[in-house]
């Protein structure tokens, strides 16, 4: 056998296992597999990484890249060795990085304005997907994109790996966590809650023991944005809970939340405090506008210089030097305004 024919015996081993390997991930319809005909091995490895993988997997093709590059010399080697020990490393490569993603089953509960942008997100990232909704009709065009609809919270938890719900207060959560159709009554083992809901810090720290009494882990984080914010995947989210699942579902996570993650420690209500204070900072800076427009307006001073103001003053390097202050306790600023008021 030539090298000529070495290569393109080579070439489709590895497309063989490639296939084999993402058919059942990937819709096959976006998978490009070129034909390599060539003896330059380098050039193979790149025509079969570059063109053999879901357009739609970024990162993956970002690894396969770096993978190449660092094995193309032992390719070259062992070329005219055996070729399944070659295609046994690259399965081996491809399910790796898939795994991370496509092993795990998400649910998300609860589908009203934030809850289906969080959903359609998972679903655009590639993972399987479980939903509920109270009301059922609103779980129609996630069944249609290619999501699974249960009729309890309990069989969701009985199918997926990580539990997302979205929901509107402390009394809802409970409702789909306890009780003989609730969440804890089918989770598996292992598995992880979070719950992206606004809930009090006190409720945060019940969820946090009703769920180590099934020997499962809940994760405190509620999010910041609007429902366009949802859809478009760029949430900023407030986590608590164990550090190490936190970091092994950051992936899930990041699918919604683009736009940012803080980690506040183990306490699970403390992601609850820091949502909290964000809305109390959104809220008041919103009477504030209201006030100051109204105050300026009665006076006939132009919005369009009342605006200047907000936009001097609100990331002016003093106002950001009073939070300094008042976090670490100075009180009496010589030279300038104390803040005493004595």
């Amino acid at each position: 056998m030539t090298d000529d024919q070495e290569v393109e015996e080579l070439d489709y081993d590895i497309n063989d296992i490639i296939i084999s390997t993402l058919s059942g991930v990937e819709n096959e319809k976006q998978m490009l597999f070129g034909t390599v005909s060539t003896n330059l091995v380098d050039a193979a490895m790149t025509d079969i990484y570059a063109n053999s993988i879901p357009l739609s997997t970024t990162p993956l093709i970002t690894s396969i890249n770096d993978y190449s590059t660092t094995i193309t010399q032992e390719i070259y080697q062992q070329l005219k060795g055996d070729a399944s020990d070659i295609a046994a490393r690259k399965r081996w490569w491809v399910e790796k990085e898939m795994a991370s993603k496509h092993n795990f089953t998400v649910a998300v509960l609860g589908l009203g304005a934030m809850g289906s942008g969080i959903a359609e997100n998972m679903l655009k990232n590639g993972y399987k997907l479980v939903v509920w909704n109270r009301t059922q009709s609103k779980t129609k065009a996630l069944v249609d994109a290619g999501s699974i609809s249960v009729a309890t919270p309990r069989e969701a938890a009985q199918q997926c790996d990580v539990i997302i719900s979205c929901l509107f207060d402390d009394k809802s959560v409970f409702d789909i966590v306890q009780g003989e159709n609730g969440l804890l009554a089918g989770i598996r083992k292992d598995s992880v809650h979070i719950s992206t809901t606004t809930i009090s810090p006190m409720a945060a720290t019940q969820l946090t023991n009703l769920h180590q009494e099934k020997g499962v882990h809940y994760i405190s984080g509620p999010v910041l944005g609007r429902p366009d914010v949802a859809a478009a995947g760029k949430l900023r989210t407030f986590l608590s809970g164990s550090q190490t699942i936190i970091d092994s579902i950051t992936t899930i996570i990041e699918c919604y939340c683009g736009g940012g993650l803080i980690y506040v420690g183990e306490d699970s209500a403390h992601a609850c405090v820091m949502k909290l204070s964000a809305n109390l900072c959104v809220a008041s800076i919103i009477d504030m506008y209201g006030q100051i427009y109204a105050l300026n307006e009665g006076w006939k001073v132009s919005t369009d210089i009342t605006k200047q103001l907000f936009s001097m003053l609100l990331t002016h390097p003093g106002i950001l030097a009073y939070s300094e202050k008042v976090r670490n306790r100075e009180y009496t600023n010589p030279g300038g305004v104390a803040l005493r008021g004595d």
